[in-house]
């Protein structure tokens, strides 16, 4: 902390336990089981907004109350930086602090202040407890606070708020990209779908692939993998479904791979061992988390590896609590999937070419999963729904073009979306800044520097702090008064 010289004039560092302390009026809210109540889920992260509310009534136990103006501070898990003001009254989670309304502290100036990276990193390194870390009020109340004349507090949060109110503006712009991103992304896969993406590509063909004669090929794979014959239905079956290049068939997913499950008889955990990946386990943007894995024995990987062993080519497809999520099998790494989880493996040229994993990642096939969820409470959809996936199959040559764009149009997706994360650290970062230039003194003419411009006398922190001082003493003066008068009147 700088030191008390470093201030400007008429400033002071105040430890905030000085000039301010916690609410503790409390109430049952079944007394009035109406009004709104505020937990930490109601307030955003580090932009001091009140994204929802609840009321009393859905609450247990005495919880604490707040008043329009109130400062609400969230002591639980501090580094997630929840501080707000209310422009309404209500009762709030006591793993909130409700800092009441003070004619000497601009509350505003205290919400921005407690909202600082400063007091962040200060409440966290303070906090107590490993799962549910919270800071006191014993604690917090340690903190020195920069102290301006009032004059000059509401002066600076006012020129704070005029510049986060820009930054705001920005970060909700930024904030819509993604959903306009997913919807990109999903409208190139539904372009690849329909063959809208290839349109003017294949119109330059002279020499289309005969698709029949490809579906052929397929079919004779299937025949050979599957003893048990299952019903083909041909290439002329699927061309009526909606409308896709006269040079694309209609097929089963089943048609054109293999789709296997595992056991339902999942293995137990141990703390080293093999990767047994599951949905969870599919982070963002396309990876498989295999370090963070549910790990099995050798044993156990050896005999599920006799009904399935993935490997470079297949492609992984949630069907189990999670639907619809798809991984392409990396080449170097040796692992078991969870039933969750089905194994697709391409026949032939459909292996490594992509067209498959992209496909289906595309609408029409969630839809059809979503369609053949059967469960009333855990989503499931069977390897025989899985199997009857309806495709669009385009020529060979056509499914390389197809993943080449995608794959284009989806690294532009990606990169804009760097872009953009990098456009709101920077936003961050930027609010950040601002605070800290606000606590220096350095946003705004100081009250000494004007008083001095326009001639006249100002009112320093110093006294300030010595009115606030003055007031607590009568105050907590009042209090004993009051605790002897009930004391007195219960004796008797």
């Amino acid at each position: 902390m700088n030191g008390e010289s470093e201030l400007p004039e008429g400033w002071k560092y105040v430890k905030l336990g000085d000039i301010t302390s916690p609410s503790k009026e409390r109430i049952d809210p079944k007394a009035d089981s109406t009004i709104p109540y505020l937990g930490l889920e109601h307030i955003e992260s580090n932009s001091s907004r009140i994204i929802g509310q609840g009321i009393a009534g859905e609450t247990k136990s005495l919880k604490t109350v707040f008043h329009a103006g109130d400062v609400l501070y969230g002591k639980l898990r501090p580094y997630l930086n929840k501080v707000t003001i209310p422009d309404f009254e209500g009762v709030c989670s006591t793993d909130i602090l409700v800092f009441n309304q003070n004619q000497n502290i601009s509350n505003r100036y205290l919400m921005r202040f407690l909202s600082t990276q400063n007091v962040v990193e200060y409440a966290n390194l303070n906090s107590k407890g490993i799962s549910l870390p919270r800071v006191s009020f014993d604690r917090l109340a340690q903190i020195s606070i920069p102290l301006p004349p009032l004059a000059e507090q509401r002066r600076i949060v006012a020129a704070v708020e005029a510049l986060l109110d820009r930054v705001n503006a920005s970060q909700e712009r930024l904030d819509r990209v993604p959903g306009l991103l997913k919807a990109f992304r999903q409208a190139v896969l539904a372009a690849a779908c329909s063959g809208r993406l290839t349109e003017g590509w294949r119109g330059e063909l002279l020499d289309v692939e005969n698709i029949a004669e490809f579906v052929e090929k397929l079919r004779n794979e299937k025949i050979l993998r599957d003893k048990k014959r299952m019903r083909y239905l041909s290439v002329s079956n699927f061309l009526d479904r909606h409308e896709i290049p006269s040079t694309w068939a209609w097929v089963k997913l089943g048609e054109i791979s293999i789709t296997i499950d595992v056991d339902h008889k999942m293995p137990k955990a141990i703390e080293n061992g093999i990767s047994l990946i599951s949905p969870k386990d599919f982070i963002e943007p396309n990876i498989i988390d295999f370090e963070n894995a549910k790990k099995i024995s050798h044993d156990d990987y050896d005999r599920m590896c006799r009904k399935i062993a993935p490997e470079s080519g297949d492609i992984l497809f949630s069907r189990y609590g999670t639907i619809g999520k798809v991984r392409k099998v990396p080449g170097d790494k040796k692992f078991q999937i969870s039933y969750s989880l089905c194994l697709i493996r391409p026949f032939l040229e459909l292996k490594y070419n992509d067209y498959l994993y992209w496909i289906l990642q595309s609408a029409p096939v969630y839809h059809q999963a979503l369609a053949n969820d059967k469960s009333s409470s855990i989503p499931d959809v069977g390897i025989k729904d899985i199997n009857n996936f309806t495709i669009p199959l385009p020529p060979l040559p056509e499914q390389h073009e197809i993943v080449r764009r995608v794959e284009a149009l989806f690294a532009l997706a990606d990169r804009i979306e760097e872009r953009v994360n990098a456009a709101k650290e920077r936003a961050d970062r930027l609010t950040q800044a601002i605070l800290a230039k606000a606590f220096r003194g350095e946003l705004v003419p100081t009250e000494a520097e004007l008083a001095k411009i326009e001639g006249r006398e100002y009112e320093p922190a110093s006294v300030l702090l010595e009115r606030i001082r003055e007031e607590r003493e009568a105050e907590d003066l009042k209090k004993k008064r009051s605790s002897r008068k009930r004391a007195a009147r219960k004796s008797s």
